[in-house]
């Protein structure tokens, strides 16, 4: 009987950073292949020759959309506003690395996570939401071709609620 040939199959690599005193992803364990299935990608959104962090920030809220979403919107571009940087350097497309706990919950959905955050910069609800945050927008719409990607990680611990956001702009 012979050995199982590797030939062919392609390898997903990890890198341990040492400690992670910051928010955990992948249990201390980063993705760093690029090309996998010829046409998927698995992006290393610290990789500073192809990203810039335009923001690293975290709020005391981690809400999920579905009701009241304006409002939370708002809440989000208010905590957010005083941190964000006055010059916004042009970007091919926008992404998203956001890490959210909330406290007393079992049982939130971890995809419905980025959705009030993402429309958060968007020039047409900011509008439509008659928002004091103006400053704020980052692309007119959230289509695939400004916001490329987003991460996501939740968890239920105990404590008060709170969601790290990350953005990051892919170099022009």
């Amino acid at each position: 009987m012979s050995e199982p040939s590797n030939k062919g199959v392609k390898q997903t690599i990890l890198r341990c950073h040492g400690p992670c005193a910051h928010v955990p992803r992948h249990h201390g364990l980063q993705l760093i292949s690029e090309p996998l299935d010829g046409w998927i990608t698995m992006w290393n959104l610290d990789d500073s020759a192809l990203y810039f962090k335009l923001l690293c920030e975290t709020i005391p809220y981690a809400f999920t959309w579905g009701e009241k979403d304006r409002e939370k919107r708002e809440k989000i571009r208010a905590a957010i506003a005083s941190k964000f940087p006055n010059e916004i350097p042009q970007a091919r497309w926008w992404a998203f690395r956001l890490y959210a706990k909330k406290g007393g919950h079992n049982g939130y959905d971890v995809e419905n996570i980025p959705k009030l955050i993402v429309d958060a910069f968007s020039g047409t609800l900011l509008r439509q939401d008659d928002s004091s945050f103006h400053q704020l927008e980052l692309y007119a719409d959230d289509k695939v071709g400004r916001v490329a990607m987003v991460q996501v990680r939740g968890e239920a611990f105990e404590g008060g609620d709170s969601r790290r956001i990350e953005i990051f702009g892919r170099r022009a």
